[in-house]
């Protein structure tokens, strides 16, 4: 097993390298053909990847591999409900708000508000079904496999945190879910041109919903989602006793495995994050976000790590793995507008906060798997999601979401601007704030009744259908044979005891046989 995990682990890394080293050629090429397919691509499906192995690392070895292939398929599902019908609910009218000719073609966005009330306020595309017509150019077919690994991601933390709570049949309707109406939807209103992005346009409030790299859209998704499923096939949750206060750290059964997948996962984020979408700003550095991502994933495993080593005098592997996927949560959404020092900051917090968050969901709230989920992406994207409306800084972000494209709160040049901002900037408070709490309660709000109903629904079928005592593949009742007609029934000869000569009662032939004798 050891050898075949560090075969794992070697392949990993070459391909690593061997992808960085085709990015990096890529990049000395000058070529801007649409035609030609980024090697950035290839990296960003190390994200679901690496995923797979960090979860899988927290299950038994003899559930590892199929829970693995379960995540596979469900990956697998959202992906086709994502080509039939979620790249054009997602990304049909993103014409309207980013003029580029390979997008020309999605333009229908619906609203439900009349005109009168404005312009942005979409709700849902609907150009680009099947990704045949207008989304049959490279730029959209660019965009719709940009969007598989973040998809992935969603779907992943659902399939991971509900594969040994619920039924194995939930795998395809939990895929299909994801892929069809929670994650597209949910990325029109962000990340398509909807209503959560133009908040700063309709409503005032700072540069709209800011969600850069997939804190809400991806993470907090995913975890609400999870929970959702959960507390339907597991009811209310119990409560453990109070003395349960010396609870051991989560067993990593593969560690290793869950290690280089917290790593595979670190690359393919930052390699996902320019890709996700088409923001329209003017002067966003992707330095910038990479360096931001990379510090609060470190020191997120910095603190987990620290905190494990003094808890328990040795360093647990698969919290620092989980730490690291957990620093990248709460720095996505605003990674490319935080100054360095405060993604590192938001990193270290984290890290203090994960072992008893993951402590409370597990042991207190005894929500199994869910508890991973909820403690490692939903806490801190949820938080992450809020960051941009204290810490981000002004310097970034300038036509972030159509606002302030020559100069936002009388400032040249300034971007996205939370509570603290630069010097010489102008802070947007509560302005920024409103937005990302706005779109905070919309995601928790969507993701977990888009869930939750129709499982609810189907769970309450299952049960009525038990409770009528009807299976399927019962055999009907077997119907009694009748030889003659009801009226003159066949029955076995007997001695009637009423009659005095000892006669035999029963057919013709009986009686016949019997006077003979």
């Amino acid at each position: 097993m050891g050898r075949r995990v560090m075969g794992i682990i070697a392949g990993s890394v070459l391909l690593c390298l061997l992808l960085s080293g085709t990015a990096a050629a890529a990049e000395t090429s000058e070529t801007s053909s649409h035609n030609a397919l980024s090697p950035l691509i290839l990296l960003t499906f190390l994200l679901p990847a690496g995923l797979i192995l960090l979860s899988a690392a927290a299950f038994p070895e003899d559930q590892a591999a199929e829970a693995a292939a379960g995540g596979v398929v469900s990956w697998g599902m959202a992906c086709l409900a994502y080509f039939a019908v979620g790249f054009a609910f997602q990304f049909g009218g993103i014409a309207i708000v980013y003029p580029s000719p390979d997008l020309a073609g999605l333009y229908w966005e619906y609203s439900p508000l009349d005109v009168a009330w404005g312009s942005g306020w979409g709700m849902l595309g609907l150009r680009g079904f099947l990704m045949a017509g207008p989304a049959a150019t490279p730029g959209a077919l660019t965009l719709f496999l940009a969007q598989l690994p973040l998809l992935g991601v969603a779907t992943l933390i659902v399939h991971f945190a509900t594969w040994r709570t619920t039924h194995r049949w939930l795998t395809l309707p939990l895929g299909l879910l994801m892929g069809s109406v929670a994650y597209p939807w949910l990325g029109n209103w962000i990340w398509g041109g909807g209503w959560l992005a133009n908040l700063g346009l309709t409503m005032a409030y700072g540069h709209g919903l800011v969600d850069a790299a997939g804190s809400g859209q991806v993470a907090l998704c995913g975890a609400v989602g999870a929970f959702a499923a959960v507390s339907v096939f597991r009811g209310r949750p119990i409560a453990l006793p109070e003395s349960r206060l010396d609870a051991p750290l989560p067993r990593a059964h593969l560690p290793l495995l869950g290690w280089s997948g917290a790593l595979l996962m670190t690359i393919g984020w930052m390699a996902t994050s320019p890709m996700a979408h088409f923001p329209t700003a003017t002067n966003v550095v992707l330095p910038v976000m990479a360096v931001n991502m990379v510090l609060a994933a470190f020191g997120t495993a910095f603190a987990a790590g620290l905190y494990t080593w003094l808890v328990s005098a040795r360093l647990d592997v698969l919290m620092i793995g989980r730490a690291m996927a957990a620093g990248l949560a709460a720095t996505a959404a605003g990674a490319p507008f935080l100054p360095a020092w405060g993604a590192l900051t938001v990193g270290l917090v984290s890290g203090l906060l994960l072992p008893w968050l993951l402590f409370w969901f597990e042991n207190r709230l005894n929500l199994g798997n869910a508890a991973a989920a909820l403690a490692v992406f939903g806490i801190p994207a949820a938080l992450g999601l809020l960051l941009p409306g204290v810490l981000a800084d002004g310097r970034h972000g300038a036509g972030w979401n159509r606002i302030g494209f020559d100069a936002y709160l009388g400032t040249p040049g300034q971007g996205v601007s939370g509570l603290w901002v630069a010097e010489g900037l102008t802070p947007d408070w509560p302005g920024q704030m409103l937005a990302q709490l706005i779109g905070l309660a919309a995601i928790l709000v969507w993701c977990f009744a888009v869930f939750w109903t129709p499982l609810s629904i189907a769970r309450a079928t299952v049960l009525a259908w038990r409770r009528s005592g009807i299976e399927f593949g019962t055999p009907p009742p077997p119907v009694p044979f009748e030889a003659d007609p009801p009226s003159m029934p066949v029955e076995a000869s007997r001695f009637d005891p009423v009659s005095e000569r000892g006669e035999v009662c029963g057919t013709d032939t009986q009686n016949d046989e019997a006077n003979q004798r």
